[in-house]
């Protein structure tokens, strides 16, 4: 999984530019040599922020937070450029205490939160207060249950 990861991150059509590690291209750059796809500028700000996730220290919020494990940060990279969450576009991402990343996307009505607690393992939790429905799930096997959350949540971004 490791390799596909860094294979991803130094591959030029995941971003649109050459790129050595995480985050190193810029916005400028993209929009400079006319690659500033949607994706391509997606993908980018999402290695961005994981860059910066990344370089927080151990104890970042002074409550004694553990730095962001670099497995969450290769977990939610690989899993956050897949076909299905890529549709909902960059969401808001932020450090846990306990080391793992969380991603969060929102529409009127819908909340959709993952959090990345290493590679292939998640756990999420869905509210759509619409219908009162609610969703939580963790563990290697949630990321089959997301489905149904990003659908309604595309629906309603539209």
């Amino acid at each position: 999984m490791f390799g596909a990861v860094t294979a991803l991150i130094e591959d030029s059509s995941v971003t649109g530019v050459e790129q050595n590690s995480i985050g190193e291209a810029s916005l400028d750059s993209l929009a400079l040599t006319g690659l500033a796809s949607s994706r391509a500028v997606s993908n980018l700000l999402l290695m961005q922020e994981l860059n910066r996730l990344r370089a927080l220290p151990p104890n970042w919020d002074s409550y004694g937070a553990l730095a962001v494990r670099h497995e969450a940060i290769l977990g939610a990279l690989e899993l956050l450029i897949q076909p299905l969450l890529a549709r909902l576009g960059v969401p808001t991402l932020s450090a846990n205490s306990d080391g793992s990343v969380n991603a969060m996307w929102s529409a009127p009505g819908v909340l959709l939160e993952v959090e990345f607690l290493g590679i292939d393992s998640i756990a999420f939790y869905f509210e759509d207060s619409t219908s009162g429905r609610e969703i939580e799930e963790s563990g290697f096997g949630a990321w089959d249950l997301l489905q149904e959350p990003t659908d309604l949540l595309v629906e309603r971004l539209a």
